[in-house]
């Protein structure tokens, strides 16, 4: 069966796995939040949104090169961290992921309104991975209003505090307003999501740490 594996690690951290080759999807730095721990992780490419701490810790991925035993494309859509162009926090580039006629999208740290030409290559997506908890970037509510207009089989949420941590003066929020948008959730025992082109709506991924 043709599948992606979306293996979420806390923030926003995936191992995207295709027939046993490993992406690691913006690995982050202990310490850069509270609830962020230890982040040891094997896989044979690693790739970043951008150059934040909390997105490119590389160092915390051991490579394993070998070649992809399937064709996987890898297209990067450049948009801004914040909503005044990148002034405040800078670019970021949202990865598009295409191998066994799936397509995977992880949106980075998006803090804008994406353009028509930016959102052309995300509608219909069989998975979409999208930050939600504010501040840093979009908010839940923008999170949700995108997912919904973009129509992804399986939306993904990350980018958020766990409850655990939470305080009223938190500046990101929990993934609970972004879920209160959503009829339908499917929380998960673990924190792998497999992606085969099946309607799945929202999934949550246990907190993995």
């Amino acid at each position: 069966m043709k599948k992606i594996e979306l293996e979420y690690h806390a923030h926003s951290c995936f191992t995207l796995g295709v027939e046993g080759y490993r992406i690691v999807i913006d690995p982050y730095c202990t310490g850069m939040f509270p609830w962020l721990g230890e982040l040891h992780l094997n896989a044979e490419e690693v790739l970043c949104t951008h150059g934040h701490g909390d997105h490119a810790h590389t160092a915390a991925v051991a490579l394993e090169p070998k070649p992809c035993p399937v064709k996987l494309a890898v297209t990067r859509i450049p948009c801004a961290h914040d909503d005044h162009g990148g002034q405040k926090r800078g670019m970021n580039d949202l990865l598009l992921f295409e191998a066994e006629g799936l397509r995977a999208a992880h949106l980075g740290d998006i803090g804008c309104d994406l353009t028509p030409e930016q959102k052309a290559p995300l509608f219909d997506l069989d998975a979409l991975m999208i930050p939600v908890g504010g501040y840093y970037t979009i908010d839940a509510a923008q999170a949700a209003a995108l997912a919904k207009e973009l129509r992804a089989k399986v939306i993904i949420p990350m980018h958020y505090c766990p409850n655990a941590f939470w305080e009223k003066d938190s500046v990101i929020t929990t993934v609970s307003p972004f879920l209160a948008q959503f009829k339908d959730v499917t929380r998960l025992a673990g924190s792998t999501v497999v992606v085969d082109g099946s309607e799945q709506g929202v999934v949550l991924p246990a907190w993995p740490l």
